[in-house]
């Protein structure tokens, strides 16, 4: 049972063997691909690292799923001018090749740590990922939220006073806050609905 003529039942048969002699550092693994997880944790001894290294030689191999990260930190990036003969050291993806890059409205990004290590990022994948640092981007559920706001505010035709003593104290948009507002402070309020084009 040495090296590349393990076969992956003898390899998963021995990895479980050396696994389960480490008094419960280890569960038991349900697949090969289980165990080489749990392997690659560990490691520790010379038969943890010879199980993990005949799972491999036998052919296991971990599953690399896609997730979604968020950036920690602040991209250094800058227009690509058109025309522009790109150094050596800027990367292009095949894909963005095909796309058509280098083109107007890609960028040029750059390690913080290593300004030689360049890459482009397509225009489209920019407009969609990043913008300049101090800007603002309101979210799609924030843009959606001000619009059905404003929608509301075209169809409304009064706004609320709310008066104390014939004193105008607060004015509100909706009958609803002006009314909290009386239930909070008390006293003799009224409140007095203006139509927003008076005559």
């Amino acid at each position: 049972m040495e090296g590349k003529d393990t076969t992956l039942e003898e390899a998963f048969e021995f990895a479980k063997s050396v696994m389960s002699s480490k008094d419960g550092a280890y569960s038991e693994p349900e697949s090969p691909e289980d165990a080489l997880r749990q392997l690659e944790a560990g490691r520790v001894d010379q038969s943890e690292r010879m199980a993990h290294q005949k799972l491999i030689d036998a052919g296991v191999l971990l599953e690399s799923k896609f997730e979604q990260y968020t950036r920690t930190n602040v991209a250094e990036m800058r227009p690509y001018v058109p025309g522009e003969t790109l150094a050596a050291n800027i990367s292009i993806s095949s894909e963005d090749k095909l796309k058509g890059s280098p083109k107007i409205g890609d960028m040029i990004a750059r390690n913080p740590k290593n300004h030689e290590d360049q890459w482009l990022v397509a225009a489209e994948y920019f407009k969609d990922n990043f913008s300049k640092k101090g800007e603002t981007i309101a979210s799609t559920e924030q843009t959606q939220e001000l619009s059905d706001k404003l929608e509301q505010l075209r169809n409304q035709k009064h706004y609320y006073e709310v008066t104390y003593m014939g004193n105008v104290m607060e004015t509100f948009l909706c009958e609803d806050d002006a009314i909290e507002f009386m239930k909070k402070f008390g006293g003799v309020y009224q409140i007095h609905p203006v139509n927003f084009f008076r005559q």
